[in-house]
């Protein structure tokens, strides 16, 4: 599965947006949008080094987890990072909805 946000061009009067209380305003956001990444499946233990492929990852504001994990961010540029995944004392069941 892949998402893409693409390019348009903004019109500076219409794309002013705040949140709900007016505490964060802004003009334009880009969001990082990933396409893939290098393994699926993990080892207990942990210590896997994991590539994920995308766009607009060239912040360094990058906190990645996986299945509650953290991954600890080893490298990055605007089209993919690295990350090195933490021990994790249980095995995942693979069957549990991870996103409900």
């Amino acid at each position: 599965m892949q998402w893409e946000t693409g390019k348009a061009s903004v019109s500076h009067e219409e794309s002013y947006f705040c949140n709900f209380d007016q505490s964060d305003c802004y003009y334009a956001k880009s969001v990082p949008v990933i396409f893939g990444m290098s393994a699926h499946k993990g080892y207990k233990a942990g210590g896997q080094q994991i590539t994920v492929e995308g766009y607009g990852f060239n912040s360094g504001k990058i906190e990645a987890k996986l299945d509650g994990k953290v991954c600890e961010v080893t490298s990055f540029t605007n089209e993919e990072f690295n990350c090195t995944v933490s021990p994790s004392p249980e095995v995942s069941d693979i069957n549990k909805n991870y996103f409900g």
